[in-house]
Parts: C-alpha cells; sequence; structure tokens
C-alpha cells in the first residue's frame, strides 16, 4: 500500500485553501501521463482542478461563468 499524503492547496486567485488526500502511487501515475481522473477518481472535479491549475472550483466556475454551451 502507497503512503497516503494530505496537502493544502492555495488558490491563485482568491487565496483560500483546501485539503487535498491521495496516495504517493495516484500522483506519481498522474506526474507519468495518465489522466487525473483515472489516477485519483476519488478526488472531486474541483479538487482535482485545483491540483491542476491552483484555481479552485468557485473561481473557476466563476471566470467561465456564461461560457458553459461553448
Amino acid at each position: 500500500m502507497s503512503k497516503q499524503v494530505c496537502m493544502v492547496l492555495r488558490c491563485i486567485v482568491c487565496d483560500s485553501s483546501q485539503w487535498v488526500r491521495f496516495e504517493i502511487d495516484q500522483y506519481d501515475r498522474w506526474q507519468n501521463g495518465e489522466f487525473i481522473q483515472d489516477a485519483m477518481p476519488h478526488l472531486t472535479v474541483a479538487e482535482r482542478e485545483l491540483l491542476i491549475s491552483k484555481i479552485c472550483g468557485d473561481c473557476f466556475d466563476q471566470m467561465y461563468k456564461g461560457h458553459e454551451d461553448e
């Protein structure tokens, strides 16, 4: 079993922080090219986005508000 990590991630837009928990091997798989949703299926869409872009779900939604149909 892989070691679990609990990270505090901070949004670069609003400076809010959130704890995200995953296993080291999941992170390694993602960094080695596996899609994050396959490597870390237990994370929410917002948690995965925070890992990828450093932008929280609320800020991401605000940035793309009105572009849902595009």
